[in-house]
């Protein structure tokens, strides 16, 4: 579709282990570490526009993806922020 950039975009991984993954993407790929969470254990880093947060797995919650009675099954979700929308769509 023509019309719009996406300035930013976001993805939500489900993790074994948050920290080392934390450590992979700050250490390896440069992402910066926004914010981190014990409980149960969540992150979100940043780099160039790209927003990433882990989630670590087997924790109940009704809004994470793969969770009982959230719409979809899979283990990770995105989100993309258009800089422009054109108000027809």
């Amino acid at each position: 579709m023509a019309g719009f950039r996406v300035g930013r975009i976001g993805v939500i991984l489900a993790v074994r282990d948050v920290d080392r993954s934390v450590a992979f993407y700050r250490d390896h790929l440069g992402f910066a570490v926004e914010a981190l969470y014990d409980d149960p254990p969540y992150a979100t880093l940043s780099r160039d526009g790209v927003r990433l947060s882990v989630a670590e797995q087997g924790h109940p919650a009704p809004d994470r993806p793969g969770a009982p009675g959230h719409r979809r099954s899979s283990g990770c979700g995105g989100l993309a922020r258009p800089e422009y929308v054109d108000e027809r769509l």
